[in-house]
C-alpha cells in the first residue's frame, strides 16, 4: 500500500522488533518530514497477567 502512494512502509510481525521499528518510523516522519506506513500484525490478546487499558477514542 505504501509504495502505491509513493512512500516507505514496513510490516512488523515480531513483537521484539516493534520498538525499534516505531523509532525508525518516527525519525523519518519527524526529522525528514516524510510519511511512513507501519503495518503491525501481532497476536491479539494480553500476555499472561496483563490488564486491558481503556479503549482509545478519537475526539
Amino acid at each position: 500500500i505504501a509504495e502505491a502512494f509513493g512512500m516507505e512502509g514496513e510490516r512488523v510481525d515480531d513483537e521484539d522488533k516493534l520498538n525499534q521499528t516505531i523509532e525508525k518510523a518516527l525519525e523519518i516522519v519527524m526529522k525528514q518530514n516524510r510519511p511512513y506506513l507501519l503495518d503491525i500484525r501481532l497476536p491479539l490478546g494480553l500476555p499472561e497477567g496483563g490488564v486491558a487499558d481503556q479503549q482509545y477514542r478519537m475526539k
